[in-house]
Order: C-alpha cells, then structure tokens, then sequence
C-alpha cells in the first residue's frame, strides 16, 4: 500500500518561517543573550532603513551608539545570539516617535549596569519607562539570599553583612522602581 504524502503549506516550512520571523521594524528592540556568559540579557533598538543602509542604537558602557547594520555585527552581533525580536506595541504614528526619542539620546553616556542600562533604554523607547526587569530580579535575589544569610548564621558578621547585602538589594528595587516613575 503507498503511503500519503500530505502536503505542507508555504507558511509551514522551516525556512519561510525563519525568514518572517526576521522582519524587524523600526522601534523594535533586539533582544541578545552573550555567548560565553548566557545570564544577561542585552539590548539593542532598530531604527530602521535610510537609502538602503540599516541603523541599530545600542547602549553600552561607552554610551547610546548609533551603529550600521555592518558595524553592529561586528562589534555587537558577533558576540551574541539573538534570543529574540521585542516587537514595538503601538502604532506607525508611536513607532515614530519612539525612534525620534532614541535619536534624542544619541550620544548619552551616564550608562550604570544597575540603573540605567541597555534594558532601562529599550524599555524607555518603546515604553516611555525606564526600568529593568533583570535589574529587579537581581535585587530581589540579592535581598533574599541575605534574609537568608542573615536569619541562619550564628556570627554577629555574617549577620550584619546580610543585613547590609539585604538593604542593598531592596535600595536597588526601589531605585529601579523610582527611576520609572520619573521616567
């Protein structure tokens, strides 16, 4: 008996999936994960396409970047995998304006891997907030392993010291919960 070979659609197959899943837009954020230290999450903003050539703004410790798509394979894709796209939420006329507000920071460079980094930029671009979701769960991790610490150590130093690691890690919520409130 001969066996059926069913027919896929064109939208099924492996390769035109990837390709569409490669559509990026002006606005959205690329979101990239390091080779060799896989625990961060970075961040980069596509600005999208002049006269054929692709922009991407990328914040890192030596300020906001505006690089070409050449230039950020070189110094920024090489690095990393791309985990995911973080599609921009809102309409042409928001997109627009997101991409003209990251232009605005061009240049900036008051970067701080706890208080505003490459996440707290992103999120301001395509949010209007700034603020880090990974910066919180470290600060919430800090908090608890010194509650930790402190609550089961039997030495007056280690308790202090988990007191103090506990007070560090709620001081970085709450900044991270002020800077986006003023945001």
């Amino acid at each position: 008996m001969r066996k059926l070979r069913r027919r896929s659609s064109p939208m099924n197959r492996p390769s035109l999936r990837r390709r569409s899943a490669l559509v990026i837009h002006p606005g959205d954020a690329i979101v990239v994960r390091s080779r060799k230290f896989a625990l961060v999450n970075h961040y980069a903003v596509f600005l999208g396409k002049k006269r054929g050539q692709s922009f991407y703004m990328i914040y890192m410790q030596e300020g906001v970047k505006i690089l070409t798509k050449e230039e950020a394979q070189e110094k920024y894709f090489i690095k990393y995998k791309v985990e995911r796209i973080r599609r921009f939420p809102g309409s042409e006329k928001e997109r627009r304006i997101a991409v003209q507000r990251a232009l605005l920071r061009a240049n900036e460079n008051s970067y701080n891997f706890f208080f505003n980094n490459c996440e707290h930029f992103a999120n301001d671009i395509q949010y209007s907030r700034s603020y880090s979701d990974q910066t919180r769960t470290f600060g919430a991790s800090i908090a608890l392993a010194s509650v930790a610490i402190a609550g089961t150590s039997k030495n007056e130093n280690t308790q202090a010291l988990g007191v103090l690691g506990m007070g560090l890690g709620l001081l970085t919520l709450m900044y991270d919960r002020l800077n986006e409130s003023y945001s």
